[in-house]
């Protein structure tokens, strides 16, 4: 239904009849109603009729008793023969400050549309009376059908089961292949790191023997050092005797010039002596032999 929408503002009201007139008609009428405030604030409602019948007599009661609420829904039948009368009052004069939004729809429907009613009720009966073997021929054409899918489905359902027994034992011949390729590595893993093991431990022999080796060889050239060493020092005293010999001779020349001369060479003969060493003339000066 589309929703009607009033403002009620503080402190007022809003009311409104709808006039269902049965008095001449063999069926009765029908009134129902909706409504909401639109921000949930709640206002008075009521709805109330009147009855006018045929003889001139009038009653009245309350369809919808008054309350304070946000929404209310509801209908009436309204019996032929009479005259019916609905006020729907919306009742705002509690509220100082704040108006309400209100959305409603009101239906009514009329004798005459009730006896529209019941006649295509009537003519809609007479016609399904009328189609019932055609119905009843569709009933049996949907059963065929409904039987015809319920085979397929089982068809369809055996496909997918044998699919998916397919599914698993390409599943399970998946894992055996893996778990024989993860067991093949996991060998494979095992060798490597044991044979590196033996690598490294043929890697520390091969160190070890080299160190050896050159322990033996610093042995060696220490012994040679401490050889040539003895050697030299042995030569040295014996040239410094002769240069001291020397020293003496050239003491007793006459020739102040000549004996200085002399002398200079005698101590440059000295000095290069001593410059001279084995490790220096034999290139040996770079190994650690201590």
């Amino acid at each position: 239904q589309d929703l009607k929408q009033i403002t009620v503002d503080q402190g007022a009201k809003f009311e409104k009849t709808f006039v269902i007139d049965c008095r001449e008609h063999t069926h009765g009428g029908e009134f129902s109603w909706f409504f909401e405030e639109k921000f949930s604030y709640d206002v008075g409602f009521k709805v109330e009729m009147q009855c006018e019948k045929a003889d001139g007599s009038k009653s009245q009661a309350v369809l919808k008793h008054p309350s304070r609420c946000i929404t209310s829904k509801g209908a009436f039948q309204a019996a032929a023969g009479s005259k019916w009368l609905v006020t729907v009052s919306f009742d705002n004069s509690y509220s100082y400050w704040n108006s309400k939004s209100v959305q409603y729809y009101v239906k009514l429907v009329q004798p005459s549309e009730m006896e529209e009613r019941v006649k295509r009720e009537h003519e809609e009966q007479e016609q399904r009376q009328a189609t019932e073997e055609e119905k009843k021929r569709a009933i049996a054409d949907r059963k065929a059908a409904e039987e015809l899918a319920e085979a397929e489905k089982d068809r369809a359902e055996q496909e997918k089961k044998a699919a998916e027994q397919e599914a698993v034992a390409e599943r399970n011949a998946a894992a055996e292949l893996k778990a024989k390729i993860e067991k093949e590595l996991i060998d494979l893993g095992e060798t490597i790191v044991a044979e590196q093991g033996n690598w490294q431990e043929q890697s520390q022999q091969v160190e070890q023997q080299r160190q050896e080796a050159v322990k033996l060889v610093e042995n060696q050239f220490k012994v040679l050092k401490e050889d040539l060493n003895r050697n030299q020092n042995k030569w040295l005293a014996n040239m410094d005797d002769r240069l001291k010999r020397l020293q003496l001779m050239v003491a007793s020349v006459a020739d102040e010039d000549a004996r200085a001369a002399l002398l200079a060479s005698v101590g440059k003969v000295s000095a290069d002596l001593h410059h001279s060493s084995i490790e220096k003339d034999l290139g040996l000066e770079g190994l650690n032999l201590d």
